[in-house]
């Protein structure tokens, strides 16, 4: 499997964040691993919590892509991504479709995640591609207005 780079989409701008997954299919699931330490040279990008965020997936053809699933560890948690979207390449040659995936749930905060690519191979096992360098956001609480006396 090659590489798949997170990119930002949509209405929000995850500033500087690109980060590179190597791809491993070879790779077991592994137990999520402690929060990591937020990115001090990208600060976190603040963010409402109902856009896409979104990818540069590697693939041969929309064969192979269909075989990937994607997940986001958040905060070390993982949880499946669903309603993604991936865009033919644009170009006949290019092996680079474009992804996206609403962000997951999650609570109001800073946030760390971490893309993973898997697939589920004949035998029904789980290989899972290492996790993306962590993108930290920070999720807007619910906006309050305070009443007049």
């Amino acid at each position: 499997m090659t590489p798949a780079t997170i990119r930002p989409t949509s209405r929000i701008a995850f500033c500087c964040f690109l980060a590179v997954m190597t791809m491993a299919c070879g790779r077991k699931t592994e137990a999520p691993s402690a929060t990591p330490a937020p990115n001090a040279t990208a600060p976190a990008e603040h963010v409402a919590g109902s856009e896409r965020f979104g990818w540069t997936q590697s693939a041969s053809n929309r064969r192979e892509l269909s075989t990937f699933h994607y997940v986001v560890y958040v905060d070390g948690a993982r949880v499946e991504l669903t309603d993604v979207a991936c865009l033919p390449p644009a170009s006949p040659a290019s092996t680079e479709f474009e992804c996206s995936a609403p962000l997951p749930p999650m609570s109001t905060g800073t946030h760390a995640l971490e893309l993973v690519m898997f697939i589920v191979d004949e035998g029904g096992g789980v290989r899972e591609s290492p996790r993306s360098a962590p993108l930290m956001i920070t999720k807007a609480g619910a906006e309050t207005t305070r009443g007049r006396p």
